[in-house]
């Protein structure tokens, strides 16, 4: 457990040093005022910093959810647009649906709407994959 920490100790170190150098290298800027900004402008209120653990708690739900895929040597790199265009499809069953169905029936027609386009979604980069 030790021995973890120190990894995860070095490797944050080594991106923000490594950040640092590519900030100042091609901006220009004084690293350090990015990251402060940075933090400033994720924990300045309450409202930003949920904002920052619903991204956080997407990402890591993406992450989880590609775990397997990976392990079996299948990589997906559209699994984030897959889940916004699932939410967009949801959205749409919501505002043109809602009221005129009961909300059961809704929520279902809604979750099916999101897998199918999801799914129509990842066709696209699989097709090429498979293709070329």
């Amino acid at each position: 457990m030790k021995r973890g920490r120190q990894y995860l100790c070095s490797a944050v170190l080594l991106a923000l040093v490594v950040d640092a150098m590519f900030i100042y290298f091609v901006t220009g800027l004084n690293p350090f005022s990015v990251y402060t900004t940075m933090f400033q402008g994720t924990l300045s209120t309450p409202m930003r910093f949920s904002w920052a653990m619903r991204d956080l708690a997407s990402l890591l739900l993406i992450g989880i959810a590609l775990a397997p895929a990976f392990k079996m040597r299948f990589w997906n790199i559209g699994a984030e647009g897959q889940i916004l265009i699932g939410g967009l499809a949801t959205a749409v069953c919501m505002i043109f649906l809602g009221g005129k169905i009961p909300s059961a029936l809704l929520i279902l027609i809604s979750f099916v709407a999101s897998i199918v386009a999801g799914a129509i979604w990842g066709v696209f980069p699989a097709y090429f994959k498979t293709r070329f």
